[in-house]
């Protein structure tokens, strides 16, 4: 029986005890009755509430049973009190639950260790590489916009290769003769560049 046919069962119980449910549900609730003691022991109770509010309306006074309720509200229950066994909660779902946990924990360790990583060990992902000249991977400060990015790499002369790749660098090529003066140009905007490093060959 899965919880959502139980979560169901428990709630056509009050029409499968008055008697009000169609023919195939009732059917239905009688299979699962047969395999549940706790749906038995709700519809026992729910079965001896309608028979306390039957006798109640049967024997109505002149204020609607109200002063004979009032009465017996602090007389103790007679006869036998069928208890509701609450339903046990899956013992499966706390260790499942902290696994999940741990494989969030050794994701965020790994990805923190990935990001601090110098950026002269990162490389290219894709894109055709040009081997003449020098390659050096840019990476943008978030707020540059593409104008600034342009005339940046227009200044030092620099031809994009390739990029943005995953981690967000860009791959430039600049003239051998003009490597040492674009990375002082990129060095002294920190404005629009985060970070860059020669790719070695």
């Amino acid at each position: 029986m899965t919880e959502a046919e139980l979560h169901e069962a428990r709630l056509l119980l009050p029409w499968y005890a008055n008697g009000t449910l169609s023919l195939e549900d009732r059917r239905r609730i009688d299979a699962l009755l047969a395999a549940s003691p706790d749906l038995r022991a709700e519809l026992a109770w729910l079965e001896t509430v309608r028979g306390e509010l039957k006798r109640s309306t049967e024997a109505g006074t002149d204020d609607g049973g109200l002063g004979e309720l009032l009465g017996r509200i602090d007389v103790p229950a007679e006869g036998n009190v069928v208890p509701i066994a609450r339903p046990a909660r899956p013992r499966w779902h706390m260790p499942a639950l902290a696994i999940a946990a741990s494989l969030v924990l050794v994701q965020a360790v790994v990805i923190g260790v990935l990001v601090q990583q110098p950026d002269e060990t990162l490389r290219p992902l894709s894109g055709p590489v040009d081997p003449r000249g020098v390659l050096l991977q840019v990476r943008f400060q978030p707020q540059a916009t593409e104008a600034e990015m342009r005339g940046l790499l227009t200044g030092i002369g620099g031809e994009l290769v390739a990029g943005p790749g995953a981690l967000g660098l860009y791959t430039v090529r600049v003239d051998t003769t003009r490597a040492q003066s674009a990375r002082a140009a990129l060095a002294a905007r920190v404005d629009v560049v985060e970070s860059f490093a020669v790719v070695p060959r």
